[in-house]
């Protein structure tokens, strides 16, 4: 079943509801400020970054990871958008189809989206959204995308950026969500992550906008810091990647603990 690319409607998050969440996670998704047509979406976005846990209402453990490593800073928001992307479309339509540091105009972003099938009127909804996605830690933090406005302060171009990564357990988390994703094929190639487009899974690569030598950095760091869990081999025109399949992304997770 063809799941919807419009998950926010008119109602994307706004900075101040992030933090009023972060502030008293809990006690926000009880009682808030928001109408309830802005609370639902904003559910559905926390729902999707598994900063909510769906069946409970209540906030999770990832949301007390996010609160320790701060929850304005680069990192903790690159896990997030690891998580938007796994679990809604929007959010992995953006990364998978828009091209780092190329500026679109809205006309543009909406062709493209009319282009899948999606309707006139959403396809408004959704560039309006992108907009708002870029006004909150996503983009002011980590550097997801930037906008541009007209005089009435609606979306004129839209850029996604290169965001801003260095902490490889945020890339290590990415590989074992990919992995996670393509039925537990724990060993790829490092062409195979800059090139995933026939893949369940979306790599770090696609996820950040990481270019292939920068990515390779990673992947000899994480080897070196973190043996137990991935070996990276890139000798004598052989590279192969290997995540050790007794572990998963949560216990990535934990390192963040450390």
């Amino acid at each position: 079943m063809k799941r919807s690319l419009n998950t926010f409607a008119d109602h994307a998050p706004k900075p101040e509801w992030i933090k009023n969440f972060f502030d008293q996670p809990n006690a926000f998704m009880k009682e808030n400020m928001l109408g309830k047509c802005q609370f639902d979406f904003f559910r559905r976005f926390l729902f999707d970054a598994e900063l909510a846990d769906r069946k409970t209402k209540s906030a999770t453990d990832f949301t007390a990871l996010i609160q320790k490593i701060g929850w304005n800073e680069p990192t903790a928001w690159a896990l997030i958008l690891i998580n938007l992307v796994y679990n809604n479309p929007q959010m992995r339509w953006y990364v998978e189809n828009l091209s780092v540091d190329e500026g679109f105009s809205r006309e543009t972003v909406e062709e493209k989206l009319r282009s899948v099938e999606v309707s006139v009127k959403d396809s408004k909804s959704i560039a309006k959204a992108f907009k708002r996605l870029c006004e909150t830690p996503l983009g002011t933090a980590l550097n997801f995308g930037t906008t541009t406005s007209d005089e009435r302060n609606n979306l004129s171009t839209l850029k996604r950026t290169k965001a801003k990564v260095d902490d490889g357990r945020v890339i290590l988390y990415a590989l074992y969500k990919f992995a996670e994703a393509t039925d537990g094929w724990y060993q790829f190639t490092l062409t195979r992550l800059m090139n995933d487009a026939e893949s369940a899974g979306v790599s770090p690569t696609t996820i950040f906008g990481i270019d292939r030598e920068e990515m390779q950095q990673f992947l000899n760091g994480l080897s070196t810091n973190y043996p137990d869990y991935i070996n990276a081999t890139f000798t004598h025109d052989l590279e192969k990647i290997s995540l050790t399949a007794e572990k998963a992304s949560r216990d990535v997770l934990s390192l963040f603990d450390r």
